[in-house]
């Protein structure tokens, strides 16, 4: 049976790790870190403490196991938004199938139509041109 133990990474994990250079009292020692505290961060948090309150024999056997959480942001799940670019007409095409579909030859990222090719109609509300 082939177990990742059999396969040591080609370097030393002391190349890496380093001995803390923090002052004792100014550390906080920790079983396990999750960095973020998005829905994904929040959600490992909960779901360890369900798992080791489920099973109280590993529970024993690992000790008082403290989990942290940290996030660089004012608050939690506060940098959700990513930096992605995402075209707006895509997604919603299934959705509103009355909404023209673009020119053959076009793509939603590399169309030539810009949003302000849009003009307004009387009444108020934005049609395309055509």
């Amino acid at each position: 049976m082939s177990r990742p133990s059999n396969f040591p990474p080609p370097f030393s994990p002391a190349d890496y790790i380093a001995e803390p250079t923090d002052p004792a009292d100014e550390r906080i020692e920790v079983g396990v870190l999750i960095v973020g505290a998005g829905p994904a961060g929040l959600a490992c948090a909960i779901r360890l403490g369900q798992l080791l309150e489920e099973h109280p024999d590993v529970a024993k056997r690992l000790g008082d196991v403290p989990v942290a959480v940290i996030e660089k942001g004012k608050q939690p799940g506060s940098h959700l938004l990513s930096g992605a670019v995402v075209d707006p007409r895509g997604p919603a095409a299934p959705r509103c199938p009355s909404r023209r579909r673009p020119r053959c030859g076009t793509t939603g990222t590399g169309s030539s139509r810009s949003p302000s090719s849009a003009a307004s109609s009387p009444s108020g509300r934005r049609r395309e041109e055509r």
